[in-house]
């Protein structure tokens, strides 16, 4: 089966692995040098024989770019390739001279997203690397081979909690490129040991435009506001501040010198933990109940955590989202510690995952500033 673009766009279009190429020349030995990386080989080891552009010129690379074809190690973009579509890419100089921006423009959930982040530039001209430390993501990117006016091939090795994923794709200044650049694409990523059926044509369903609005929070959380809490000089106002920002507060046990136990939530490790309340004044984060607590300041990054049992040995049986089976499962929560992906029925943990879709997404493309590694999805 030859590739060649279909008549709907409403898929990405699988590209066949019994294809010959007899142009292949042209990206030469490239794929010999990056095989030992896409089989498994810790990228630290490999990085000296990634060959990138010969004689690269960054600011060639400057301006829009459409992503044409993805090639991924990530299961979980293979399961839902049918998903997937056409996104821009637009590379420009950065606020330093020792980084480039990035403005990533694409379809996420129904609505159009734009996305802009930095990656810095290392002592190898057409090697970028990128280090998001809120989920501890890491990735090294390869500008492997490009013409500047008409394509580029990139490759992208991230590196998180949920594993290494590797990604190769195929950028073009047009939507439209060349059918024998989408086919030199894909025998290299086969030849990188990437399998036939996770490499794909990605569907052009036009440029969204994204509504310029301020930046919103990764979810609306649900406002549970702490009851008024009295003192010896009578009932003190209920704390009327954003409860969204009364979650970002450091614990605050408050001037009085009661010892209730309350809990708190901590930004750092995404969890809901015990303090002492004095009994009056205080600020926003100071909820009767872990669970209240959870229900009003968790966010889907609760998602990407590890499930994690806590040291106590008074078991009680939870919900959590597994990033590798990308469903939402029962576990025995130890009953204290533990962390925000804990949920009190299969129910709410689907309406913080989301459908194995949406929880997917955050498995590859956790702290994927750009994009970079990821492709559009309308669903």
């Amino acid at each position: 089966m030859l590739l060649r673009r279909g008549d709907s766009a409403e898929s990405p279009i699988l590209i066949s692995s019994t294809l010959k190429l007899p142009g292949m020349m042209f990206w030469g030995l490239l794929s010999l040098l990056l095989f030992a990386v896409a089989s498994g080989t810790p990228i630290g080891d490999q990085d000296e024989d990634i060959q990138v552009q010969e004689n690269f010129e960054p600011e060639r690379m400057y301006g829009k770019w459409y992503d044409v074809a993805v090639a991924t190690t990530c299961k979980w973009m293979k399961n839902y390739k049918e998903k997937f579509s056409m996104g821009t890419l637009v590379l420009g100089p950065g606020p330093s001279t020792d980084q480039i921006s990035t403005i990533s423009t694409r379809l996420r959930q129904g609505d159009c997203k734009r996305v802009s982040g930095e990656y810095q530039k290392t002592d190898t001209p057409g090697k970028y690397t990128y280090y998001n430390p809120k989920w501890d993501v890491s990735i090294k990117s390869y500008v492997l081979r490009t013409n500047y006016e008409e394509y580029a091939v990139i490759l992208m090795k991230k590196t998180s909690n949920f594993g290494p994923t590797t990604t190769l794709k195929l950028y073009g200044r047009s939507p439209e490129l060349r059918e024998e650049l989408t086919e030199a694409f894909q025998q290299l990523a086969l030849e990188m040991g990437i399998p036939a059926d996770s490499i794909f044509i990605l569907a052009n369903k036009g440029e969204c435009v994204p509504q310029e609005t301020a930046n919103a929070p990764e979810r609306t959380r649900r406002a549970v506001l702490p009851p008024e809490e009295g003192s010896a000089a009578g009932p003190l106002p209920t704390y009327v501040g954003n409860k969204e920002d009364a979650c970002r507060l450091n614990r605050d046990p408050g001037p009085c010198s009661g010892m209730l136990s309350r809990f708190f939530y901590n930004t750092s490790s995404m969890a809901c933990e015990t303090f002492l309340y004095g009994g009056c004044l205080g600020n926003g984060n100071n909820f009767y109940s872990e669970k209240e607590c959870l229900q009003a300041c968790r966010t889907e990054a609760a998602c990407r955590l590890p499930i994690a049992q806590g040291p106590c040995q008074k078991p009680v049986i939870r919900w959590a989202f597994d990033a590798a089976q990308g469903k939402c499962i029962r576990f025995s929560y130890g009953g204290c510690k533990g962390n925000g992906n804990k949920f009190y029925s299969e129910k709410e943990c689907k309406e913080y995952c989301g459908a194995p879709l949406q929880a997917g997404m955050a498995y590859c493309c956790a702290g994927d500033q750009a994009g970079a590694a990821c492709a559009s999805h309308p669903a």
